[in-house]
């Protein structure tokens, strides 16, 4: 008489053997994939994210929508020069006085008529008709900083803002005058210093404005 036990028995540890292996298989295969999925991603060179095209002359293309405001900004545009740049440290020769002093602003020489804007966002503190520097007009800006403009027209028409008036970065704020009694030398041209409330002291503008990096 013939007996199966064994026989059976073979064959059930067989088929364990078949099933372990498959699911071996199938996981070292689910591991490779997961490895090369991981391997493709991390590898992969960022991609920037392009907004529209402003179109010719508006920055071109920009990464990841407008590009932000700026927080300075030139105080004249067009066609002009430094007639003479910040010297805080250091006494210069002012031909209009005809003595050596520190120069604490930037002249900026332009056309007489000019646009003066603000550097910078903050609110009008100061404006007001000298005899030596026509209009002087200041803005009181973050950080404890205020710019002051000298050199502008001193006719109402041409006065574009009042104390207490609040502006943004490049708000028109006057024009430049025809002639600076105390700077009768250097043709139009507009001054631009800036005060630190901070130090108590005179900080050079091009420090804030990049721009001024090309001139």
């Amino acid at each position: 008489m013939r007996t199966y036990g064994n026989s059976k028995k073979t064959n059930d540890n067989n088929s364990r053997k078949k099933l372990w292996y498959g699911v071996f298989f199938t996981a070292l295969v689910l591991v490779a994939a997961v490895i090369i999925t991981l391997s493709v991603v991390l590898t992969r060179p960022d991609t920037p994210i392009l907004g529209p095209d402003p179109g010719p002359g508006n920055g071109g293309d920009y990464v990841g929508g407008p590009p932000p405001a700026p927080t300075w900004t030139m105080p004249v545009k067009g066609e002009f020069s430094v007639a003479k740049p910040v010297s805080l440290n250091r006494l210069v020769w002012h031909e209009s006085t005809r003595n050596f002093r520190t120069q604490n602003g930037i002249d900026f020489a332009t056309q007489a008529g000019a646009n003066v804007y603000a550097i910078g966002a903050g609110t009008v503190t100061r404006v007001d008709r000298t005899s030596r520097y026509n209009t002087i007009v200041e803005i009181q800006h973050a950080d404890g900083l205020v710019s002051r403009y000298k050199g502008l027209n001193v006719d109402d028409e041409y006065i574009k803002v009042a104390v207490g008036d609040t502006v943004a970065v490049g708000d028109q704020i006057g024009t430049v005058a025809q002639h600076t009694p105390n700077k009768s030398h250097s043709g139009p041209v507009v001054h631009v210093g800036m005060w630190n409330q901070n130090t108590n002291r005179f900080v050079d503008p091009a420090n804030f404005i990049t721009d001024l990096a090309d001139k």
